[in-house]
């Protein structure tokens, strides 16, 4: 029985080399960009971040009111 996604996954996703100076070399993460503070549940992060098959898994929310003079900021 397939499962039927509620909320899109329309997200920037990145593949990193965390702890480490050099490109191939430490643990593998995945970067994952939100777009929006949509209301996701613990449950649903948990199970996006499942589906990479990867020690670890990082979600970033943008913080809102970031303009030119500001960079851009994230909650972790």
């Amino acid at each position: 029985m397939a499962m039927i996604m509620k909320k899109p996954v329309n997200e920037l996703l990145k593949q990193v080399d965390a702890f480490t100076e050099s490109a191939f070399k430490g643990n593998p993460a995945k970067v994952c960009f939100l777009e929006e503070e949509h209301e996701r549940n613990d449950s649903w992060l948990q199970s996006l971040a499942a589906e990479f098959h990867l020690p670890m898994t990082c979600f970033l929310i943008p913080i809102t009111g970031s303009d030119l003079i500001n960079p851009p900021c994230f909650f972790l």
